[in-house]
């Protein structure tokens, strides 16, 4: 009796080791997706100043009133909205959670829809103001509006 009391003992030992040694292979997984996940976001960001730097100085050269201008605004506006992602990005390969911030749902659908008609290409679907159903992440709206077609 003592001896298989001993027995269900080691196997729960084992097993438990097992576990043990299971969450640590996941624990190393996401800290190497988070070392590839950071050194992604920072070629990233690298190309993605270069970018916002150069339609910067071209949007400084534009006239006033030049009709391109409300494209490379939205440009600009989309760059910012990159540099966000890629400093949340940032965040969670250091290991930390990101910081929530309350989203308007409302100008990141009608920024949607004005780059959907700006790529000619009309969503079927009206949304109606004052919708309160979102998603989380104002990241994933335009997929979500562009999908809803």
């Amino acid at each position: 009796m003592a001896l298989l009391r001993q027995l269900r003992a080691l196997e729960a030992g084992e097993r438990a080791l097992r576990e043990s040694e299971e969450r640590l292979r996941q624990s190393q997984k996401m800290e190497a997706m988070g070392t590839l996940a950071g050194g992604i976001a920072h070629d990233f960001n690298n190309i993605l100043g270069r970018f916002s730097d150069t339609v910067s100085w071209h949007s400084s050269t534009l006239p006033r009133g030049a009709r391109c201008k409300r494209y490379v605004n939205n440009v600009m506006h989309a760059a910012g909205r990159a540099k966000a992602l890629v400093d949340r990005i940032l965040g969670f390969s250091r290991g930390g959670v990101g910081e929530r911030v309350p989203v308007n749902v409302q100008a990141v659908i009608e920024e949607t829809l004005e780059l959907a008609g700006t790529l000619r290409c009309q969503p079927r679907y009206g949304l109606r103001r004052g919708s309160r159903q979102a998603t989380p992440q104002s990241s994933e709206m335009p997929r979500v509006c562009i999908r809803s077609r």
